[in-house]
């Protein structure tokens, strides 16, 4: 980014001609004057026959009276007073055109504003409860000092035309309407204060300003638009912002809000150097954007919309997000975005690539949206005016609480409608989304994510560390888009769930963590088990899918799923081992012994010999009179004995073991 600069010291024209600032009071005053090809009285439709008023038409209002200095200048004072013991209406609006008049001081006074077209004005001071109409500085002209101050107001400042202005300030329980800087123009700081308000804030078409302060007040949009330029804009002790806005190329220094309320910032194709925002409801978007530097801490977030081309460093700490989406877009290689000791209800993570960093350090789900309680509706500056106090005070008053009505009104839709979007059959619960990303070297730390719906669909997440994180107990479900013409098929939906439990077991295979990686194994096997049936629907239930391929496979599944849960659980193979070896000894043991009665005296030879069967390594006649009885039998059942032990004594042992694989 560009360093910025201030505007320089503005330069007044040169008239010729002069007239005496008596005779310009007495115009304002609507007295008779002498010199009135300089110095005239006209309205606004009579202004507008001429041709060097026209292009100012939606500044000179038809039914209005007008004083127009006209190419003059006024030397023989100082200062221009307008000063009054009560509050007196002059009724007009004052016009300069190509000329130039010393400081402007109205007390207690009151115009239908100013309008300089290629004119200078030094200072404009509207104060002690003065009024004035638009302040409006037009057609390369110039003015040092614009203020508003000690409970007065005006109409909207508007620079404009490749013209300069200094300080604008608005001060002590004052307000105003837009205040715009546009067509090339530049000012200097902007300061909003002492419990004062103005209307949006515009910085526009290749302009520049200084710093834009609000402390303690209220201001509508902050808008920096179409390769314009400011420095600072702090928002600050207790005030109200409605938004901020960069556009289209624009830049500005820091941007700081701190303990007050703002709307959403979006920074789209532009730049700044440092957001930091504390203890403020603002949802935030950003395209295209740099940004260093980035901190964001005990905030309420109902968005953040990290987007395409974003550049900079994001950390978020002690906060809460109803909706993180990093949708169509990538962290960049020297990107970073962090989220710290926060919840979370909707993570959105869709058609991502993560070629940066992208971390969630103790995060956990938000059982549901926050509610709108910031602590600005609650602690309005000076309470609600009293009964007595001035019309302006209340005016001032009521259009707080009507922006921030109107902020929680625009929160209470932003909830509806991410409920409506994510709600899962008919309910809603905080949800957890990796569909089509790929999240490169992710970390999730020391995180709850037990309490999220995870939904997943093609997405690349071996390279993810996970650590000190519980994962959901329940299934993973399969991300469908809410546009989607068709719902997922059975095949479709099993093959997404292996892919996603397979890489999640070798993501804790890699990080050691054999308890997790084998019960990943083990839902993984699962879920192929279940792809391999769906499968063998398709091809018909006859006899010859069982002695396929596919068949045989589905057979391996099953028998490792009875055998020992797919290597996860000891017990499951010990209880195999017993009760298969079991039932193949029972019918070994009647095919020797099928013609001798039944006798309770055996049972001790039944026992005893068991053990034996058990042993792989066994003679063939270690049952005594086998050699009498049905030998092919028992032969076929001894071998088939031998398989089936063998095979549950090595599930259990790969079972047991399953901790100490490496």
């Amino acid at each position: 980014m560009s360093e910025f600069t201030p505007p320089k010291p503005p330069l007044p024209p040169e008239p010729a001609f002069e007239v005496s600032a008596a005779d310009f009071i007495k115009a304002v005053k609507g007295e008779n004057i002498q010199n009135r090809s300089k110095l005239f009285k006209a309205t606004g439709e009579e202004l507008l026959r001429r041709k060097e008023f026209q292009e100012y038409s939606y500044r000179i209002g038809l039914d209005k009276d007008y004083v127009v200095l006209y190419s003059a200048k006024i030397q023989d004072a100082d200062v221009l007073e307008f000063v009054n013991d009560e509050l007196t209406d002059y009724n007009v609006g004052i016009i300069l055109y190509k000329s130039v008049v010393p400081d402007v001081y109205l007390e207690k006074a009151k115009t239908k504003g100013w309008l300089l077209i290629h004119s200078h004005a030094r200072y404009i001071y509207i104060t002690d409860k003065s009024q004035s109409g638009d302040i409006s500085i037009a057609g390369s002209s110039q003015s040092e000092v614009i203020s508003i101050n000690d409970k007065s107001k005006a109409g909207d400042i508007w620079i404009a035309g490749a013209s300069q202005s200094g300080f604008i300030s608005i001060n002590r329980e004052c307000q105003s309407g837009d205040i715009s800087i546009a067509g090339a123009s530049q000012s200097g700081d902007i300061w909003i204060a002492g419990a004062s308000q103005s209307g949006d804030i515009s910085i526009n078409d290749k302009s520049k300003a200084g710093d834009i302060s609000i402390d303690k007040s209220q201001c509508g949009n902050i808008r920096i638009n179409r390769d314009s330029q400011c420095g600072d804009i702090n928002i600050e002790s207790n005030s109200l912002c409605e938004s901020i806005s960069l556009n289209n190329n624009s830049q500005c220094q820091d941007i700081i809000i701190n303990k007050s309320q703002t709307g959403n910032i979006r920074i789209r194709e532009s730049q700044c150097t440092t957001l930091v925002m504390d203890s403020n409801y603002a949802g935030m978007e950003l395209y295209n954007a740099s940004i260093p530097q980035m901190r964001i801490t005990n905030s309420y977030l109902p968005a953040i919309y990290w987007q395409a081309g974003t550049k900079g460093e994001l950390y978020i700490s002690n906060s809460k997000i109803n909706h993180l989406a990093l949708n169509h877009t990538a962290l960049l290689k020297d990107a970073l975005f962090s989220v710290v000791d926060s919840s979370i209800y909707v993570s959105e993570m869709n058609k991502l690539a993560v070629q940066g960093q992208l971390l969630f350090t103790n995060t956990g789900p938000l059982d549901k949206p926050f509610k709108w309680e910031p602590l600005l509706k609650q602690q309005l500056p000076d309470s609600k005016p009293a009964d007595d106090a001035t019309d302006l005070n209340k005016d001032i008053y009521v259009a707080r609480v009507s922006l921030l009505e109107e902020q929680e009104g625009e929160y209470n839709k932003g909830v509806e409608k991410l409920q409506s979007k994510f709600k899962r059959k008919g309910v809603n619960k905080p949800v957890w989304i990796i569909a089509n990303s790929s999240m490169g070297k992710t970390e999730i730390t020391g995180s709850e994510l037990k309490g999220f719906r995870f939904e997943y669909r093609d997405s690349k997440i071996l390279d993810m560390f996970i650590a000190g994180t519980k994962m959901p107990d329940g299934e993973i479900e399969i991300y469908e888009p809410p546009d989607a013409v068709e719902e997922y098929d059975d095949i479709d939906f099993f093959e997404q769930q292996v892919a996603v439990y397979s890489q999640l077991k070798k993501i804790f295979d890699n990080q050691g963590n054999i308890v997790q990686s084998t019960r990943y194994h083990a839902k993984a096997m699962e879920k192929q088990q279940r792809l391999l049936e769906e499968a063998r629907k398709k091809d018909g239930k006859g006899w010859k899918s069982w002695v396929s391929d596919q068949g045989f496979d589905l057979f391996n599944f099953r028998l490792n799923k009875w055998s020992n849960n797919h290597g996860e659980s000891w017990r499951k193979a010990f209880w195999f081992v017993f009760l298969t070896s079991l039932g193949v000894y029972i019918l070994y043991y009647i095919s020797l012994y099928y013609q001798e009665p039944f006798s309770f005296d055996a049972t001790g030879r039944f026992i005893g010999h068991f053990f034996s069967f058990l042993n792989i390594t066994r003679k063939e006649d270690f049952m005594p009179d086998g050699d009498k009885l049905n030998w092919w039998l028992s032969l076929a059942l001894s071998f088939f004995g031998r398989i089936v032990t063998g095979f549950g004594i090595y599930q259990l042992i790969a079972a047991f073991r399953r901790h100490g694989r490496k």
